[in-house]
């Protein structure tokens, strides 16, 4: 039997299906859209890295 195509499965801890919802303006969008593209980053990833570096900013005061 052949292994299955893609990528390995994660372990629980490593899953990502906790989504959270923020509302922006347009120009609020943009310049998160811009930064992403900056960082060669889909925008969920570069906003994800952003939130997780504020929070441990606020974490290590």
């Amino acid at each position: 039997m052949a292994n299955k195509p893609g990528a390995p499965k994660k372990p629980p801890e490593e899953l990502r299906g906790d989504p959270i919802q923020i509302r922006l303006t347009r120009s609020e969008r943009q310049a998160c859209e811009d930064a992403a593209a900056q960082s060669a980053l889909k925008l969920t990833v570069w906003a994800r890295n952003a939130l997780i570096i504020a929070a441990s900013n606020i974490k290590e005061r």
